[in-house]
């Protein structure tokens, strides 16, 4: 099995995450369910679909959850 934490697709990820985070804390207060929650949901789910990916069987299994 690959390490995914040594994937730079990974690792961008992890940073693309921290961005998200500090441009959705500049959003208004009445985007806490709406915009908020969507980036933040969307951009978690990038690096928990690599690391899922990684532990699949084959490399075309791996590909589907990258293109998730």
């Amino acid at each position: 099995m690959r390490n995914f934490r040594e994937l730079k697709v990974y690792q961008k990820s992890l940073d693309l995450t921290e961005e998200v985070y500090r441009f959705k804390d500049g959003l208004p207060k009445t985007e806490e369910f709406g915009l908020k929650d969507q980036f933040r949901r969307s951009v978690t789910s990038i690096s928990i679909n690599i690391s899922e990916g990684v532990a699949k069987a084959t490399n075309k299994h791996f590909k589907t959850y990258l293109e998730h």
